[in-house]
């Protein structure tokens, strides 16, 4: 039995959504002198734990906003609009010249002057914040204003906003605050307008169409948490009314990435020799946005004595303890993100991916991309959206040079195609094969372009998930001709 009550003073007046099954709150119309809104509910279906779904922002809750005290005469008080004008007269603060002078100083160490685009200043300043000042759970001056912060280094979330919004409006660059909410947690809702909904702060620059997140010290130019994007948030802009400004908020979208912005791509060339049972496998792989967002970004964090092993760690995820030959990495620093791609070099130990039998070689084709995800086994029955994450592609290409007078079989099985159905996929795994001159040429192309998909579509994504799974399982047979 659910039972809620939410009792309040006679001048204080709430409003109440309730949501994913729960019913609406009703208004006691009996209470004197209070005021009273309530849920009484018998049953709520459970809410199952599945995999890649977002099960906080599915479950049932009821939310409750203050809207009017009447002693005050206050109005809306958990509007956006209200919300905006304090955010705004909060963080646009009058600032002395001699601050307007160091921030200025500030701006030619950060390297912004060195950028070529709005979009590169914006980066390389956001980088030289992000490695020099640091997000403190501290109050006071200190960490709060311009001139504290100059001194300490060290900000508050107020004072993180004062300090971005100094230095651009001294390097002239416009922006708009946006507020908006983690969608893992809380969908946003435009309709019932309270603080659950903005609770996450982005800057965003129309210009040059970019978000960044300036809390986040993880995160670079529009890279940011996936959860704040592809999303709605209220975008504050100054208005002027006469004797100054004030924040005015609109609900705009916040686009999200493609998956061609999120690229992980590995290319593969094999040599093997039967004679001394001998060969090489050289790899390439080269990572763009959300795919090496993890890596660069925080090798700058990682000790010197520990960067080595942090380099293992990086490729452990897709071949596990294998020993890797010349293994090097260029591009693994933040001030390379999201400029450049994480490029990694490396050789395989050939041995790992073939097997000799009595008159025959059986070549582990499939397990040379590393290792994949898989969604095997799962509930019957889907009752939640599939979180998919951000959008992102994978391609891979891989060159087996087959040995003179020998051939391969069992290469029809390279032939995979899987797809959620539609004319234009949302997502897909492709694999295709030729043969050249001695030369068999793999290539995969597999993608995801939307980062939640309704339950209808969990099958097909299973489908489109294991297919890379199960082509990690494809063997060939090389053999005498």
């Amino acid at each position: 039995n659910l039972a809620y009550d939410l009792v309040s003073p006679g001048n204080l007046y709430f409003e109440s959504k309730s949501y994913n099954g729960i019913q609406q709150a009703e208004q006691d119309t009996v209470l004197e002198y209070q005021n009273r809104l309530f849920v009484r509910q018998d049953t709520l279906p459970e809410l199952k734990v599945q995999p890649m779904s977002n099960r906080s922002a599915n479950r049932g809750s009821v939310v409750y906003k203050l809207d009017v005290n009447t002693y005050s005469g206050d109005k809306d008080i958990s509007s956006f609009a209200y919300a905006c004008e304090r955010i705004y007269s909060n963080v646009n603060v009058e600032r002395k010249k001699s601050i307007d002078k160091k921030l200025r100083t500030l701006l030619k160490y950060s390297g912004l002057e060195q950028g070529e685009t709005e979009r590169e200043k914006i980066i390389f300043l956001e980088n030289y914040i992000k490695e020099n000042y640091f997000n403190v759970q501290k109050g006071g001056d200190d960490y709060s204003t311009v001139e504290g912060i100059l001194k300490t280094k060290a900000m508050s979330e107020i004072g993180t906003f004062r300090l971005y919004d100094g230095l651009l409006d001294v390097a002239g660059i416009s922006y708009n605050m946006v507020f908006t909410c983690d969608k893992s947690n809380w969908r946003f809702d435009a309709e019932f307008e309270n603080q659950l909904s903005i609770s996450d702060g982005l800057l965003y620059f129309p210009k040059s169409d970019l978000f960044i997140d300036p809390m986040n010290i993880f995160s670079r130019g529009s890279f940011v948490d996936y959860d704040l994007l592809d999303n709605q948030g209220v975008f504050i802009d100054a208005v002027d009314i006469g004797d100054g400004f004030i924040g005015f908020g609109e609900v705009k979208n916040i686009k999200g990435h493609t998956a061609e912005e999120s690229v992980a791509e590995q290319n593969i060339n094999w040599t093997f020799d039967p004679e001394t049972e001998t060969g090489e496998i050289n790899l390439v792989k080269k990572s763009t946005g959300y795919s090496t967002y993890n890596y660069q970004i925080i090798s700058d964090l990682v000790p010197a004595d520990e960067l080595e092993e942090f380099k293992k760690n990086i490729v452990k995820s897709s071949f596990g303890e294998m020993e890797l030959k010349n293994l090097t990495f260029e591009n693994l620093s933040a001030d390379k993100y999201p400029f450049e791609p994480l490029t990694i070099k490396a050789t395989l130990p050939a041995e790992e991916f073939i097997e000799p039998s009595a008159n025959s070689y059986v070549i582990k084709l499939g397990e040379v991309i590393g290792k994949q995800s898989e969604l095997y086994v799962v509930d019957s029955v889907r009752t939640l959206p599939v979180a998919v994450g951000n959008p992102r592609t994978y391609r891979h290409k891989i060159v087996f040079n087959i040995p003179e007078g020998y051939i391969l079989k069992n290469t029809d099985a390279l032939n995979m195609t899987i797809t959620s159905g539609e004319e234009n996929p949302v997502m897909s795994f492709k694999s295709t094969y030729a043969i050249n001159d001695n030369q068999l040429e793999v290539n995969i192309h597999e993608y995801y372009t939307l980062g939640e998909l309704p339950k209808e579509q969990f099958e097909n994504y299973r489908k489109v998930v294991n297919a890379a799974a199960d082509f990690n399982k494809i063997y060939l047979v090389l053999e005498l001709k």
